[in-house]
């Protein structure tokens, strides 16, 4: 998985693989960022049961993919948690909702999901870039 910044629209993409294929298909999906201390970035949790149904199906394909599982897990209820970086155990962090966007291919294969930088209660500071 690999995370990099969008300097244009000022959000982070999560990437599963090398694929560097543009996506062509944008979905809404809501989630909660988790943002610590210096506006680090902990993880989301994106609401798998949200969104349309084809988002949602190629969310839960990427999300089974082998290489996803190192670093998401995904409850019965079909929330799913990908944490980024690993903090102090006893470390404050803040929780804020936001839309995530799920990025698909033409043919509906799962390309990224972008997370946006900032919103009314958060900013993500790093790692996108600013430490």
């Amino acid at each position: 998985m690999r995370l990099t910044y969008d300097p244009e629209n000022n959000s982070l993409r999560l990437v599963l693989d090398d694929e560097t294929t543009p996506g062509y298909a944008m979905t809404r999906i809501q989630g909660i960022v988790d943002v610590a201390a210096n506006g680090r970035l902990v993880g989301v949790e994106l609401g798998a049961s949200d969104g349309a149904p084809a988002a949602r199906r190629r969310l839960r394909r990427w999300l089974d993919d082998p290489v996803a599982g190192e670093f998401t897990s995904v409850e019965p209820d079909g929330t799913a948690y990908i944490e980024l970086t690993v903090g102090e155990p006893d470390e404050e962090v803040r929780s804020s909702p936001l839309d995530v966007l799920v990025e698909s291919t033409a043919d509906g294969e799962l390309v990224a999901v972008v997370i946006p930088r900032h919103g009314p209660d958060y900013e993500i500071s790093y790692p996108s870039g600013n430490r």
